[in-house]
């Protein structure tokens, strides 16, 4: 099925480039999913990704140029489907192996994502910048290039002690997921069947089992974070808010003389950064909000699932609200209370942010935080520092006669912010250098009678 017939005295690579080309031999059937590898194997050899043997666990099959994994329930489609898939992936180096179980493969109008659990996690390994939109019943693949995540890279660079680059590619994705649909049941003339003769009432027949559920949708990794190996050093990860050492006075405020002041109806809803959060939550760290501060619930948007966001609600310190001439000219000060805690122990280190305090004024905007912190032991108690700059460039607050919100506010990791967060000291940078997007955030101003 590979290779030339011997009559013919084509190259090798001819022949492979002809085989590949062959649609009746290669496309993949009904509620399958093909990948077509980047670098086939030659002659008997397995074939390969980043230098580690790859294979695959029944009922899904390999040959030396591809993979086709079948479903193994009902596939869910919709504006992000689902489908389970059977068998198992295997890397091999040496004497190390890295399998990946519980294949589910999630795609969107955008990107379509393969993953699977490695021990008791579940990892996003591979994805694809092509996604797919159900037609009806039926859902097909448009072909695309299946890439290596970040997370991917880490874990096998974890398991494995290989090096293989975010973005290598495994191979290009197709395939095609139906969802069964019923059928009216007609009579010999077209019209509904007739109703059978009843002679004594049949007891009902048990109801089918449902299908097993799939899963919450994985939030996808939305970019490079820092080097999960484990560390010497074991950080605690802390189970109740305990108390932290007083913060100094910090960065000076903007001297407001305002029209208004700022109660504690006041709110600021913020990730921080979304790919710090997802690197957390995938590789066995934890995050807690405390004090007031709550997570919101992951959400489905346009571009697919994301994680919920921190609301802080408004601290008893008053702020202040200065209205200018235009609502781009307004200023303000928003104090906020709660605390929200980012720990993984094993990589050695904890972040604690509280008391946040967010500064709207022009191009000194920012955000002010008591941070504590741990990093691989050196321990940087309770200090208020400015940990992010805010881009007010082209934003438009909304005014209402009690409240005024800036909405979708770029936000940039400071200096300090880069150190509370990298543990590289003061001036900051590491894994989240000065500048470094942050999440965009909403601040809700309410305003008490002038």
């Amino acid at each position: 099925m590979f290779g030339c017939p011997k009559s013919l005295s084509l190259p090798l690579v001819v022949c492979w480039v002809v085989a590949a080309a062959a649609p009746a031999a290669h496309a993949a059937g009904e509620n399958e999913v093909r990948i077509a590898l980047a670098s086939p194997a030659k002659g008997k050899a397995t074939p390969t990704f980043g230098g580690a043997t790859l294979t695959v666990g029944r009922p899904a099959t390999a040959t030396r140029s591809a993979i086709t994994l079948r479903t193994s329930a009902a596939p869910r489609l919709g504006a992000t489907s689902q489908a389970v898939l059977g068998g198992s992936l295997t890397l091999r180096s040496g004497k190390r192996t890295l399998v990946l179980r519980s294949l589910r493969l999630t795609t969107t109008t955008r990107a379509t994502s393969l993953s699977g659990t490695v021990g008791r996690r579940r990892v996003t390994m591979l994805q694809s910048r092509t996604g797919a939109t159900p037609r009806g019943t039926r859902l097909t693949l448009r072909r695309g290039a299946l890439k290596l995540t970040a997370a991917g890279s880490r874990t096998i660079r974890s398991a494995l002690r290989r090096t293989v680059r975010t973005g290598t590619t495994l191979g290009v994705i197709s395939g095609t997921l139906t969802r069964a649909a019923t059928a009216p049941t007609t009579g010999a003339t077209g019209g509904p069947a007739p109703l059978p003769t009843v002679t004594a009432p049949a007891p009902p027949a048990p109801a089918p089992a449902p299908p097993a559920p799939i899963p919450p949708v994985p939030v996808p990794n939305p970019g490079p974070d820092p080097d999960p190996a484990p560390n010497a050093y074991t950080a605690p990860c802390l189970s109740q808010p305990g108390p932290l050492p007083a913060a100094g006075a910090g960065p000076a405020l903007p001297a407001l003389v305002p029209t208004h002041a700022v109660t504690t109806a006041s709110t600021l809803t913020w990730g921080v950064r979304e790919s710090w959060r997802w690197y957390l939550k995938n590789l066995g760290g934890t995050t807690a909000a405390w004090n007031g501060a709550a997570l919101g619930p992951d959400v489905m948007t346009a571009s697919g699932p994301a994680f919920g966001l921190y609301t802080f609600p408004g601290a008893t310190t008053t702020g202040a609200y200065v209205q200018g001439a235009t609502p781009a000219e307004d200023r303000a000060i928003v104090h906020l209370r709660g605390r929200v805690d980012f720990c993984h122990g094993t990589h050695g280190f904890r972040v604690t942010l509280s008391n946040l305090t967010v500064v709207i004024d022009g191009a000194s905007s920012q955000v002010i935080a008591d941070a504590d912190t741990n990093h691989d032991g050196t321990l940087a108690p309770n200090e208020r520092v400015k940990i992010a700059d805010l881009n007010l460039a082209g934003i438009t607050p909304t005014r209402t006669a009690t409240t005024t919100t800036w909405t979708g506010v770029p936000a940039a990791f400071s200096s300090d912010g880069s150190a509370v967060f990298s543990g590289t000291g003061s001036g900051g940078g590491g894994s989240y250098p000065p500048g470094a997007a942050m999440d965009p955030l909403t601040v809700v101003a309410h305003l008490d009678a002038p």
